[in-house]
């Protein structure tokens, strides 16, 4: 089915290291209502047991970030095909994507962090948020990114009780990724 004229949802992610947690939300934003809840996994087997940058303790940064960026690559080709599917499905139900949410780490630029192990935890946080936000761009939609911390503390507080509200009962568990996936997605369908 293709999508129909005025039926427009916005996806929301929780993305932790290797996965994330996305919500489809069908607008308008007066009236939302959750499509779908996807677990996404943005690692293979076949990458290794431990991220890019676990791999590369031992170098210096900048060599670390070159020794990384072909398992990168992968976490960002892994993120754009998991981003296509999640546009498939809104497609096939009709819906019509104007934006992604992305809720994931934004601390502190790695290469300022000096202890190598909080580094490579840093780094593999960022390189997924980063892969889907880029995967995002790749299908020619806007996104908005903010820390868990700001989907739990939204600049409109009445964003939080509403997540809350379009989950609790429908879907289980309705835990924090939950619920600040919903939020990312109402800021988009805001807009």
């Amino acid at each position: 089915m293709g999508t129909r004229s005025g039926l427009v949802a916005s996806l929301g992610l929780h993305v932790r290291t290797g996965r994330a947690l996305a919500i489809g939300l069908a607008g308008p934003f007066v009236a939302p209502a959750i499509l779908f809840r996807r677990e996404l996994s943005l690692w293979e087997e076949r990458l290794g047991s431990k991220g890019p940058y676990h791999t590369t303790l031992d170098l210096p940064w900048a060599e670390a970030m070159l020794a990384a960026r072909p398992v990168a690559a992968e976490v960002e080709a892994i993120a754009a095909g998991c981003m296509r599917r999640l546009l498939a499905e809104l497609s096939e139900a009709g819906y019509r994507a104007c934006g992604v949410g992305v809720v994931g780490s934004m601390g502190q630029d790695p290469a300022r962090i000096g202890n190598p192990h909080i580094r490579a935890h840093a780094a593999e946080g960022q390189l997924f948020r980063r892969a889907v936000e880029l995967a995002a761009e790749d299908c020619g939609l806007r996104y908005h990114s903010c820390s868990p911390e700001d989907a739990a503390a939204p600049a409109d507080a009445t964003l939080v009780a509403r997540a809350q509200g379009l989950g609790k009962g429908l879907i289980h568990p309705w835990r924090v990724d939950e619920r600040s996936a919903t939020v990312a997605a109402l800021i988009i369908l805001s807009a």
